[in-house]
């Protein structure tokens, strides 16, 4: 009975251990002036599009997928919530509704990244969400260069700690999958 309160109690610093990293090592907004060949925004977070098309517009890419887009929802509509002119809207962004979670967003821009012949994205997500994102992308696109845009984003310590089991779940299965990460 000892020897399986001390293997518990090492899981527990172990996974405590693990929640502290991924916590303090939270990828922080960049101001990298790197131009990729497209940009690919995660609907679901604060400030995410917003930002996407900010980085379209100061010229860092040439073109924007925003994944997960809520079915019903077309680019007039995003142009006006966005508050973004839309003739930016109609030549330089493209628009995806099936996604509903991390693993369609990527294989949906996966996707797109095959028609629009892009060799590097600009990743925009929350920052709490961004290590989760990482994994799914590198997954799906193992040939492609990510660069990480995250965006600070409101999150409790529930939805964290909810955030860095889906990580972990995640990047476990993946592993085991065979696939680069």
């Amino acid at each position: 009975m000892r020897f399986l309160l001390k293997i518990l109690v090492a899981l527990v610093v172990l996974w405590t251990m693990g929640f502290l990293w991924f916590w303090l090592t939270l990828p922080k907004p960049v101001n990298s002036a790197a131009h990729t060949d497209g940009i690919v925004a995660l609907t679901g977070g604060e400030g995410r599009l917003a930002s996407a098309i900010d980085l379209l517009e100061q010229g860092l890419a040439r073109r924007v997928l925003i994944t997960g887009v809520h079915p019903t929802t077309g680019k007039r509509l995003l142009a006006v919530q966005l508050g973004v002119r839309q003739e930016v809207m109609d030549c330089c962004v493209d628009i995806e509704h099936e996604a509903g979670n991390t693993v369609g967003n990527a294989r949906a821009a996966a996707l797109w990244v095959r028609q629009q012949k892009i060799r590097s994205v600009r990743l925009v997500t929350s920052d709490y969400h961004m290590p989760r994102a990482l994994v799914e992308f590198r997954a799906a696109l193992p040939d492609v260069e990510i660069l990480p845009s995250p965006v600070a984003g409101p999150i409790n310590f529930t939805g964290l700690v909810g955030e860095y089991v889906k990580y972990s779940v995640r990047l476990v299965s993946i592993r085991f999958d065979g696939a680069p990460i």
